[in-house]
């Protein structure tokens, strides 16, 4: 239950109590207060018809007679304004049956490890509201992400690659890329130096692209004798054969 529905169910129950109130044509009686001298006079005491006390006299009593009842009248109002206006619970079974998210999930298996704002541009759907379905597909095991190199990337659970599998077709769609991680395949340990003679690129370039392999998590990176030495991962190996 949220701030809205509790709010709107604590209005419905003040006007439900103040049209009960003003339909029994009740009276109220006003007295002076207990500093006045003369409150035993009879004509101190005065008698108002119910139109003549404004609501929120009545609100504020009512909040202070009835408060220890509001929270469980709330609560089934709630309950029952669910039913009546077919608010549903979102569950594994019923998550795809939104437009949107059926798009967006539909999105993510055909292109897997796609960005949030490929999935953006592909869709059509805004920013906020695309966040909020990518959240609730996460929440019931339609999808996974995960991030690397500085931008989170989306699977579809069910595949039938795993996330590494996965991961490892995306960092390699780059010829480049896979070109410095094969070289690094065949000569462990080999360094930056021996990647820039290969490969004829630049030193930024190249660092850019080791980058994305380590983010990948497919390069493993250790410093001898003030070099770096890159090694490929043993578990990314045996899925790339």
């Amino acid at each position: 239950m949220n701030r809205r529905e509790t709010l709107i169910a604590i209005i419905m129950i003040f006007i439900l109590a103040y049209i009960h109130q003003v339909s029994v044509e009740s009276n109220v009686i006003v007295i002076p207060s207990e500093g006045t001298s003369d409150l035993i006079r009879e004509d101190n005491v005065s008698v108002l018809d119910w139109w003549e006390v404004s609501p929120v006299h009545y609100f504020l009593t009512m909040i202070g007679l009835y408060l220890p009842f509001l929270i469980p009248i709330t609560g089934i109002i709630v309950i029952l304004s669910c039913f009546s206006f077919g608010i549903r619970t979102i569950h594994p079974k019923n998550v795809l049956e939104n437009k949107r998210r059926q798009d967006i999930f539909q999105t993510i298996m055909d292109n897997p490890g796609i960005s949030h704002n490929e999935i953006e541009n592909v869709t059509g759907i805004n920013r906020s509201s695309l966040k909020y379905h990518l959240r609730i597909l996460m929440r019931e095991g339609k999808i996974s992400s995960r991030k690397f190199f500085k931008t989170r990337h989306y699977f579809g659970n069910g595949s039938r690659y795993n996330t590494e599998d996965q991961i490892f077709r995306l960092v390699l769609n780059c010829s480049t890329t896979e070109n410095i991680y094969r070289y690094i395949n065949r000569h462990p340990g080999c360094t930056q130096k021996d990647l820039i003679e290969y490969t004829k690129l630049s030193y930024s370039t190249v660092l850019w692209h080791i980058e994305k392999l380590s983010s990948g998590n497919l390069v493993s990176i250790n410093k001898e004798k003030n070099s770096n030495h890159y090694y490929t991962k043993k578990t990314i190996l045996q899925n790339s054969d």
